[in-house]
Order: structure tokens, then sequence, then C-alpha cells
């Protein structure tokens, strides 16, 4: 994602640059591209980071079959299971 920005910021600049603009506003250009195009990318963010959260569980062989159980798997302080490492159902006994 950042390559991405990164990239997309210095295509801009050299754009401009090659069609005889001022570098400064080019520059302030790019950046104001970058910052606006942030909050657009959240959403992927997020989903990339929740796949290799689901890759690295996988190297121990754990199955997910949603990504947003990662998310709550991370926001849990206690974690209870049965003797076979099944989940319970949060009572107990």
């Amino acid at each position: 994602m950042l390559r991405l920005t990164v990239f997309l910021v210095l295509f801009v600049m050299v754009t401009n640059v090659v069609f005889h603009r001022p570098w400064l506003e080019s520059l302030l250009f790019a950046l104001a591209l970058a910052v606006g195009l942030t909050p657009e990318l959240l959403p992927m963010v997020v989903s990339v980071t929740l796949a290799n959260g689901a890759r690295r569980l996988a190297q121990h062989r754990v199955i997910v079959k949603r990504l947003a159980a990662i998310h709550d798997l991370g926001a849990m302080d206690v974690l209870c299971t049965d003797k076979t490492g099944t989940l319970t159902e949060a009572k107990f006994a």
C-alpha cells in the first residue's frame, strides 16, 4: 500500500514536470492526492492485514473461516477451550 502511494505521488510529480508545470504546485497536488486516497484505501488495508493474520495462523494449523473472526480473536483476553481444544459455549461447568 505504501509503495502504491509513493509510486502515485512520484508519477504525478513526473507527469506534471514533463508538462512544464511548477514543481511546488505539482508536489502539493501529489501530496494532496495521496492524503485524499488514504481513507479510500483503509478497507483494503484492513483486509490485507486480516489475510496476513489468517496466513500466519494457518502456519500453526489453525483454520479461519471468516476474516472478521481474526479481529475478534485479537480482542479477546481469555479463550476457554475443552480438553480436545474446541471452543466451549462460554459457560463454566
